[in-house]
């Protein structure tokens, strides 16, 4: 896989090729849609054909990084501004599951918690810390959740990362990861930013950091990779 096997699929949306959630407030009752609308009969697959959109939570000022925890059944996401993550589970509601999140100085700075979630292969919490500027691992179990984090990656050569934005993970454990400014206060014009460029990398399960791509003004979230052959990212800005 190279960036040219990115670039060229970029333009097509993997979310539109699956599926697409109406999920907007009606004007005429203030009602959410609930309907799914599947551009794809491979959602079936995927998405219970009885499926509906429920809201389960509100209130939280950006949320993002949804991830399912099948060891405990209960959902966490992050509100990125307020630095926190949280916990949903059926029959239980919302709570805080950790603060900070992806800042942990002292210095106080905007959109520094984290964005993105996700279960490596032995069951541990991995974090995009924007505000740290880091993928972290936290040292703790996905039960029993404390504010500890270990850094797995901060660095690319010699330069800081600008700010760990989401990521996913393939069947054979390397880790990709999206790297734009949005961390930063004052974004590109942050004085700390010692990357020229926002990018897309791979962190192999051997530990070894590649860049695969930065042509993307703005790489956001992004996708698994199908069939161990491709990766989908989401960009604000080409």
């Amino acid at each position: 896989m190279d960036s040219k096997q990115i670039i060229k699929y970029l333009g097509i949306s993997i979310y539109a090729v699956i599926f697409s959630i109406a999920f907007e407030l009606s004007a005429q009752n203030g009602a959410y849609p609930t309907d799914v609308l599947r551009l794809d009969p491979r959602m079936d697959n995927v998405v219970s054909t009885n499926a509906e959109v429920e809201l389960i939570s509100e209130g939280f000022n950006w949320t993002e990084g949804p991830l399912w925890v099948p060891e405990g059944q209960f959902l966490l996401f992050c509100d990125v501004p307020e630095n926190k993550i949280f916990k949903w589970k059926e029959g239980e509601g919302t709570s805080l599951y950790l603060e900070p999140s992806g800042y942990t100085g002292t210095i106080v700075i905007k959109s520094g918690g984290a964005g993105g979630l996700l279960l490596d292969s032995e069951g541990k919490l991995l974090i995009t810390q924007q505000g740290d500027r880091q993928l972290g691992r936290m040292n703790a179990s996905v039960l029993r959740p404390r504010p500890d984090y270990a850094t797995i990656v901060d660095k690319t050569g010699e330069y800081k990362f600008n700010s760990p934005n989401d990521l996913t993970i393939d069947n054979k454990g390397n880790i990709y990861f999206t790297d734009p400014p949005y961390g930063l206060y004052l974004g590109d014009k942050n004085p700390t930013k010692e990357l020229n460029y926002s990018g897309i990398y791979r962190l192999s399960n051997q530990g070894q950091l590649t860049l695969i791509s930065k042509k993307l003004k703005r790489p956001n979230g992004n996708g698994e990779v199908v069939n161990e052959r491709m990766f989908f990212d989401g960009s604000n800005l080409i």
